[in-house]
C-alpha cells in the first residue's frame, strides 16, 4: 500500500481517497511515514 502525501501536512486516505490532515490518521510504526494508510473515519466503519 502506497501512502500519498503532500507538503502541507495532508495525506490521502487509501480507502476513501479524500485528502485529510495527518492528525486524522492513526500512528503505525511499520510504515514509511509512520501513519496508517486509512483515516480514522474509515477505520471506524
Amino acid at each position: 500500500m502506497v501512502s500519498i502525501e503532500n507538503k502541507e501536512g495532508m495525506k490521502q486516505c487509501t480507502k476513501c481517497k479524500q485528502w485529510k490532515d495527518k492528525t486524522e490518521f492513526n500512528k503505525k510504526s511499520n510504515t514509511r511515514d509512520g501513519l496508517d494508510g486509512h483515516c480514522r473515519e474509515c477505520k471506524a466503519k
